[in-house]
């Protein structure tokens, strides 16, 4: 009795496949918004000190959110296809959540250990990072918004297109290096950092890569930014309290914030 041919894996198995049109869409959309955004949010009225980082934030959300609007228009419009299927968001997939939290945290704790033995660079995330409320933005950024959106547009979009067209293996490695690629402008004038970053976008590909699903990704990221908060955080406490009270600025100490403070920037 012979057996039945196994199952063809998921991805492989999909009923849409992406044309180049489509990534040159996509692809187009991201490049003309981060030229067009950025200039448009200059001319928003935002007050105090944490301006610059206000309207960083306030770009980088209309960007990321403008160009997965495209791709959704493109699955549920051009294609009829159901989101949430073809970004690979998908419950049932063969890892626990514990063990994904473990692994991010995990993740984050040697990013911080390895940024700590580079010396701190003037890069220009570290300058909209000068004050509390812009510290407090980009917390919150990382930790509700980055996952679910970077994860969507990298490891639920590209990985899709990747590997449909160069297999897995690729799929991870393009991944990574678009994330790093990303990233490299905040990170400017830190090779180091931009190392940290591709590394840690390589583990998210990997786990989009063995899991199947888009959803462990999320958590891996979710948990990796989480725990470089909490050390941040952590950090930030211990250094007021060794400051004396006229110390406000106490917080920013690069030396007592150390690899936690880059590996914040670093995990956007």
């Amino acid at each position: 009795m012979t057996r039945p041919p196994a199952a063809p894996p998921a991805d492989a198995a999909a009923e849409h496949r992406w044309r180049v049109q489509d990534v040159t869409l996509v692809g187009g959309a991201f490049i003309a918004l981060n030229l067009v955004v950025p200039s448009v949010v200059v001319a928003v009225d935002v007050g105090g000190a944490a301006a610059a980082a206000a309207r960083a934030l306030i770009a980088t959300l209309v960007v990321q959110l403008a160009v997965i609007g495209v791709i959704a228009v493109l699955i549920r419009g051009v294609y009829r296809l159901r989101f949430f299927d073809e970004i690979r968001w998908r419950r049932g997939y063969p890892a626990r959540n514990g063990a994904l939290c473990l692994w991010g945290m995990t993740l984050a704790i040697a990013v911080i250990a390895a940024s700590a033995l580079f010396p701190p660079n003037d890069t220009p995330i570290e300058q909209l990072l000068s004050t509390p409320g812009a510290v407090a933005m980009f917390a919150v950024y990382a930790v509700l918004f980055a996952p679910v959106l970077e994860e969507t547009l990298f490891r639920g979009f590209l990985f899709r297109v990747v590997d449909q067209w160069a297999g897995p293996r690729a799929a991870v490695l393009t991944t990574a290096a678009a994330f790093g690629i990303v990233h490299a402008p905040q990170l400017w004038g830190s090779l180091a950092a931009i190392l940290v970053i591709f590394a840690v976008g390589y583990a998210l590909s990997e786990v989009r890569r063995r899991t199947g699903s888009l959803i462990p990704a999320v958590i891996v990221h979710t948990a990796y930014n989480g725990t470089i908060l909490l050390v941040f955080l952590a950090g930030a406490l211990a250094g007021a309290g060794r400051a004396g009270p006229d110390d406000g600025a106490a917080w920013t100490d690069s030396a007592a914030m150390g690899g936690a403070n880059r590996s914040m920037m670093e995990s956007r």
